[in-house]
């Protein structure tokens, strides 16, 4: 299996938690003896307030980032004064509320130290373990750069300084398509092309940053790249100006001793991708289980109205406008799709749909299916609704920012959907008025929404008088 930045961290993540909790289990039990679980219970809230602390304070300090997992000696001062501030806590909170006389002292002062060696242990050999790793590509910072060939080359000579090991350079891009020989290579880094050609570059791999390495006299060009990367899962970011290198305190560091500004994040970087995946995860296998003899009796239904598989797949785009297989049952007559031009939405009283594909699509149960698609990772519980390829490509000349849309993985409910808009989009305005409801969804995710969002879904979302 290979190893991502999103498993490094998960990873990383259950240690932390989980040590100062065995831990403590552990030195009460060597300490107390047979009686220690009799006494335990006192001692379970401040094991897991130290966990929780000691957790917050080392992201906040961003010792979850790639660069600080693999090289946990460069950050040793750092994680014990994160968890000496956490113990710290946990006396202050006990001589606050008269307690500390509850607590055995050598478990109180042991505990954490104990704690902090096996946390500093387990670091540095989960770090040599991954410099170890074969397929380490997945745990690179990969990094594009659009620029003027001078600030591109003195930003690459600055990037140089980085580890080499977890730092890939894509390429170079232009605004405009120029000759390779204005552009020096250095390294295995080369001109690629225009802006349009990075577009492309992202969709077919992984990318996490893009630097806009340009004379800042250029606002206006700023601007315009700016909006054209919108509909991107990347980072972008402003590099400084070559005569601000030398006062790298002076602005954000973001490539090391770098400066650079970012301007643009991925609505799910991060933590928030991590906590999207276990939300998935969890609420969609307990989806299955409970819908599961309703999926069977449907199947039944479906087999038993017309001639014809039970699932219907359709292609639709999905996450960065990667094509997928969207899951459904089957609700038309069958019929040969590579003689009609096109993909028609369902129209009322569509002639192409069965009995119980008219009742499975006004209830969607015909959606049931895609709960696969969630848990293979394609799609998520919430999100934009993914949209048949031939619509896309149709809309995406007509509405600005539609491809802004798929910055995240497509939902079976989403936003726009709760909000009445469902169904067929016979107008450009009810398209236009879904990508909005979704653009504001994507800009403005928490955990709270999706559960807000599936709430109102359950009460409104699987009847409407839109689905046909």
């Amino acid at each position: 299996m290979a190893l991502s930045i999103m498993k490094l961290r998960m990873l990383i993540s259950i240690v932390d938690i989980a040590l100062p909790l065995l831990v403590g289990f552990l030195i009460l039990e060597l300490y107390e003896g047979t009686t220690g679980a009799i006494y335990s219970q006192q001692y379970i809230l401040p094991s897991i307030l130290f966990s929780i602390i000691s957790f917050v304070l080392l992201k906040n300090q961003k010792l979850y980032d790639v660069a600080s997992l693999t090289h946990p000696i460069r950050n040793l001062w750092r994680i014990i004064l994160c968890n000496a501030i956490a113990f710290s806590c946990l006396i202050m909170f006990a001589f606050g509320l008269k307690i500390s006389d509850h607590f055995s002292r050598i478990w109180a002062f042991s505990f954490p130290l104990a704690s902090t060696i096996l946390q500093i242990t387990l670091r540095t050999l989960i770090g040599l373990w991954v410099r170890q790793e074969r397929n380490i590509t997945n745990l690179k910072r990969r990094i594009a750069i659009i620029g003027t060939p001078n600030e591109a080359k003195y930003f690459m000579s600055h990037l140089i300084g980085m580890d080499a090991i977890f730092t890939e350079i894509i390429g170079i891009y232009s605004e405009q398509k120029v000759n390779n020989n204005h552009i020096n290579n250095m390294e295995d880094c080369f001109y690629k092309g225009d802006i349009d050609d990075l577009v492309a570059t992202v969709r077919q791999i992984r990318v996490d940053d893009i630097v806009i390495a340009m004379p800042w006299n250029e606002s206006r060009d700023f601007h315009a790249i700016i909006e054209r990367l919108r509909e991107l899962p990347v980072t972008v970011h402003l590099a400084a100006a070559p005569v601000v290198y030398h006062y790298a305190t002076a602005w954000s560091e973001g490539f090391g001793d770098i400066p650079a500004l970012t301007v643009q994040t991925p609505p799910l970087g991060g933590w928030g991708t991590i906590v999207k995946a276990l939300e998935d995860r969890f609420l969609a296998l307990i989806a299955l289980l409970l819908f599961s003899p309703v999926m069977l009796l449907v199947a039944l239904a479906v087999k038993l109205d017309s001639p014809g598989p039970i699932f219907y797949r359709q292609k639709r785009y999905g996450f960065n406008n990667q094509i997928i297989n969207v899951y459904k049952f089957r609700s038309m007559y069958q019929r040969d799709e590579s003689k009609e031009q096109g993909v028609p939405q369902a129209t009322q009283n569509d002639r192409r749909i069965t009995r119980v594909g008219a009742f499975i699509r006004k209830t969607s149960l015909d959606e049931l299916p895609q709960i696969l698609n969630v848990l293979d990772g394609s799609m998520s519980l919430v999100g934009p609704r993914p949209h048949a390829v031939a619509h896309n490509e149709q809309y995406a000349q007509l509405i600005d920012n539609y491809f802004s849309r798929h910055r995240v993985k497509p939902g079976i409910t989403g936003w726009a959907q709760v909000n009445g808009l469902r169904g067929e989009t016979d107008t450009l305005e009810k398209m236009k008025a879904r990508v909005e409801y979704d653009i504001y969804y994507i800009e403005n995710w928490s955990l709270a929404f999706d559960i807000r969002i599936l709430i109102h879904t359950v009460f409104v979302g699987f009847v409407n008088k839109n689905a046909y």
